[in-house]
């Protein structure tokens, strides 16, 4: 794991990566519903979304696609490997931050 502070926003990631083990191997505290795509085609939109802010961001669009087809990838396979397996809340923690310029 990196030192603290090595990466910009590093501190608040390794929070967010805490928070999301935590709820996916002990379930005893469900997160912000914002973080959580209860179904495939929540998670579907919020890729979309995800993907447009990229957009309008400095992203280009090979990036964006790329990214979004990455992010897609793994989320798909919350639903389709894991159906029925979650601890207190079905779906799958979806959370993004753009703050940082692709590189």
């Amino acid at each position: 794991m990196l030192p603290r502070g090595i990466i910009p926003h590093m501190n608040h990631f390794e929070d967010r990566v805490r928070a999301s083990y935590l709820w996916a191997t002990q379930g005893n505290s469900l997160p912000e519903q914002s973080n959580i795509a209860p179904t495939r085609d929540v998670a579907r939109a919020r890729l979309d979304h995800m993907y447009r802010e990229m957009i309008r961001g400095s992203w280009s669009e090979e990036e964006a696609a790329l990214t979004t087809a990455v992010c897609g990838e793994i989320t798909y396979n919350c639903f389709d490997h894991n159906l029925g397996q979650w601890l207190d809340a079905p779906g799958c923690w979806y959370e993004w931050d753009l703050s940082s310029e692709p590189s």
